[in-house]
Order: C-alpha cells, then sequence, then structure tokens
C-alpha cells in the first residue's frame, strides 16, 4: 500500500497539472490559429485565455476520477484478501465465500498476493480449486524474465497435493526455486521458497539430504531460516538413528516471538512438535503424548488447521499402546478424508499405517492387500519413503502366509541401500 499511495501523490502532484498545462497549451494554440486564419469565417473574442481554463480541466478532472476510483477498488480489493486470508488463518471458515475473490479481483493482486490466496484456498479446504489455480499459476509466471516471479511460479509446483505432480518434479521444482532466489534476500518470496526447498530435502535421502543442509546453511544468514535448518537437520539425524534426545527447551529459547510473525512460529512450531511426537511415540511416555497431542489437535480444529498429521500421530500412539480398534478408528479416518478429498499423500500414509496395525494384529492377508494399495499410491506420487514402508509391509505379511515376493524384497532392498531409510517398525 505504501508504494501505491507515493504513487497516488506523485501524479496527483505533478502529472495531472502537467496534463492540465498540455491540454491548455494544445488548446490556445488552437484557438490562437483558428482566429488569425479566420476559420469558418468565425468572429472570435479577443480575451480567450481565462475562457480556455474550464475546457482544459475537463480531462484532467477525468483523469483525476479514474485515478482516484482505481484507487478506492485497489484498497477494497486488498482489504478483501486481507479479510479473507485472515479468517483462513483464524479458522473462520463460516463465512468465507463472502470474501472470495473473483477472478478479475484476482488477476489484479500481484504475483506474491496471488500466490498467498491459492495457499489460503488449500488452508480451508478447497483443495480441488487451490489445485486448479497452483497449475495457472504456474504456467503464468514461470516464463517470466523476473527471477523471483520465475521461482514463485516453480515453488507452487510444491504446492500441488492432488497427485498430479509427483515427488520428484516437486523436488527438482523446489530446487530450480532455491537457486534463483538466493541472491533475492530481500524478495517476499525469498524465506518461502527456501523454506519449501529445505521440506522437499527428504526425497533425495536423509544422508544426502543433511549434506545439503549444512550447504544451505553457510548460504543464507536469516535467524528464522536458520532455525529450520537446525530443527531439519535434528530430524534427519534422529530418524537415521544417529542422536538420541533433543534439547527442546534450548531450541524453544531461540524463537524470536517479537520478530517471527505468525506463520512463522506456526511452522516453527509444527517441525518441533514433529520431533517431540516422534521422540515420546519411541519412549513409550504415553501418559505425555497423548493429552499433548489431544490438546495440538483440538486447537488445530477450532484454528480451522488441518488435522491429519495429528491424527496419523494418535493412531500410532494407540496402536503402540496395543489398542488397535482406537488406532484403526485413526487412520479410516484419514484414509477416508484422503479419498474423498484426492490427497494422495494422507491416503498413502492411512493405507500403511492400517496396515502396520493389522499386522499386529495378526490379519496377514489384509496387511499384503493394504500394502499393494499403498504401493500403487507411492509409485505414482514418486514418494521413496512411503514405498519402502509399502514394500516392507508387503514382503512381512508374504512371510508369515509363507509365500515369496523375490521381486518385491529387491525392490525393496534397492530403495533402502539408495535411500539410507528402512521402515519406521512403530
Amino acid at each position: 500500500m505504501g508504494r501505491r499511495t507515493t504513487f497516488l501523490a506523485g501524479t496527483m502532484i505533478f502529472w495531472l497539472p502537467a496534463l492540465f498545462f498540455s491540454t491548455y497549451v494544445g488548446l490556445y494554440e488552437a484557438y490562437k490559429g483558428a482566429m488569425n486564419n479566420d476559420f469558418l469565417g468565425l468572429t472570435y473574442p479577443t480575451e480567450f485565455a481565462t475562457m480556455l481554463i474550464i475546457p482544459a480541466m475537463i480531462p484532467t478532472i477525468f483523469s483525476a476520477h479514474s485515478i482516484l476510483n482505481r484507487e478506492k477498488l485497489t484498497t477494497k480489493l486488498i482489504e478483501k484478501f486481507n479479510l479473507f486470508h485472515s479468517n483462513a488463518e483464524d479458522g473462520h471458515n463460516e463465512n468465507l465465500e463472502d470474501s472470495m475473490l473473483t477472478s478479475k479481483e484476482y488477476e489484479h493482486l500481484d504475483f506474491a498476493k496471488q500466490l498467498d490466496y491459492c495457499r489460503d484456498l488449500d488452508r480451508v479446504g478447497e483443495f480441488a480449486l487451490a489445485n486448479k489455480m497452483y497449475k495457472h499459476y504456474f504456467e503464468k509466471y514461470v516464463s517470466s524474465h523476473k527471477p523471483d516471479k520465475k521461482a514463485a511460479a516453480l515453488y507452487s509446483k510444491t504446492l500441488v497435493n492432488d497427485g498430479s505432480v509427483d515427488k520428484k518434479e516437486m523436488y527438482d521444482s523446489a530446487e530450480m526455486a532455491y537457486a534463483l532466489i538466493l541472491d533475492h534476500p530481500h524478495s517476499v518470496m525469498y524465506q518461502k521458497i527456501i523454506n519449501a526447498y529445505i521440506s522437499e530435502l527428504s526425497y533425495i535421502g536423509y544422508e544426502s539430504g543433511l549434506k545439503r543442509l549444512r550447504e544451505i546453511e553457510s548460504s543464507v544468514s536469516d535467524a528464522y531460516l536458520i532455525l529450520i535448518i537446525e530443527i531439519t537437520k535434528l530430524n534427519f539425524l534422529y530418524r537415521m538413528e544417529k542422536i538420541s534426545e533433543v534439547d527442546f527447551e534450548s531450541l524453544e529459547n531461540r524463537i524470536d516471538f517479537t520478530n517471527f510473525n505468525e506463520s512463522q512460529l506456526d511452522r516453527l512450531e509444527i517441525r518441533i512438535s514433529h520431533i517431540k511426537n516422534e521422540i515420546l511415540l519411541d519412549k513409550g511416555d504415553f501418559e505425555q503424548l497423548e493429552p499433548y497431542l489431544n490438546q495440538r489437535k483440538y486447537r488445530y480444529k477450532w484454528n480451522g488447521k488441518r488435522t491429519e498429521l495429528l491424527q496419523n500421530s494418535l493412531g500410532r500412539m494407540y496402536r503402540k499402546k496395543g489398542d488397535y480398534d482406537s488406532s484403526l478408528q485413526c487412520f479410516n479416518e484419514n484414509l477416508t478424508r484422503g479419498r474423498s478429498k484426492n490427497l494422495p499423500m494422507v491416503e498413502g500414509v492411512a493405507l500403511v499405517n492400517l496396515g502396520k496395525t493389522c499386522l499386529l494384529m495378526g490379519e496377514n492377508g489384509r496387511v499384503k492387500e493394504l500394502s499393494m494399495q499403498s504401493i500403487e499410491v507411492f509409485t505414482k506420487i514418486d514418494m521413496a519413503r512411503g514405498l519402502i514402508e509399502s514394500l516392507t509391509l508387503f514382503v512381512k505379511a508374504c512371510e508369515a502366509l509363507g509365500e515369496d515376493c523375490p521381486d518385491e524384497l529387491e525392490m525393496l532392498e534397492g530403495l533402502e541401500q539408495e535411500h539410507g531409510i528402512v521402515a519406521q517398525t512403530n
């Protein structure tokens, strides 16, 4: 808004007077030429200088009206966008339709706010519309000659969640976007794009991802990004079983609540909580974990945030406690949501976890059936970790049933070696 206000002030102070002056001079010269040449044989008043002020003002008045009206419409558009964004972040979904933008209004937003609007649609559950707009956004800006716009277009590919963009394409897009934005730290897209690249690093395996994280760390000075990198490194190290404890108090003390915005704080909370969930689950500390997960899920529901990850963590906790009925209920709810909303990642994770619970229940035929379904899902989106989890279940089920599966076993061993990941047992 500040740049728009400056533009408006400059227009009113400099451009409109210049328009009036040039119009007046043009009318003056035209009138004087007509009078000197006795144009049309008319009688022309000799005192015409003052008389021309009024006609000279007409285009100036119309121009001023158009400029002020456009500024008014722009201000209303920004207010409408901010209202929708605020409602989406706060979880006030009941009146969202009133503040949703029309196609024309959307096109009048700048490229960064257009992407924010798409993400807000995703956040409030308008998945089909959000995915459609992500794809339109990519096509619109991917050929831009401006690095931040092209980087934003590539970044938008990592946000598509309907399975039409696989994990390799997401990783490649995030990497290209990172390379474009790295030299533009003042861009509004800088933090978002680097954060997205960090989020996609698990695709290349934890060992390679850890090496890449250290390279990124040496290239950035932003306090928020450095903290995100540190948390991600701890997550990779814990997943690789190279560490067993994390000093959460020290991590939380590094969070600058005065300078980090709400969105940044949310991302930090999600990443820290993910590691905390894993550690508490592995330790079997259900007394602390259960209320922690339920409190977060309750808060997320009221804030309109997606709860699939928390639902998944609850299902895993119930499974480890031996409460298989509650575990199956959690995962089946996620499976329903994943399939009804066309969210392949949610669907695949739910299938794998249903398979793990059924394996503990001795239902090996069901495990084989579920793992075949999850293999199909994760093959489509090219997610190595999901395939490793699915193939592990398939092999275990076949062994329990006394069946051979040499092809699946070979594929599993190859993926484990390539990515340095083995399936989690919980």
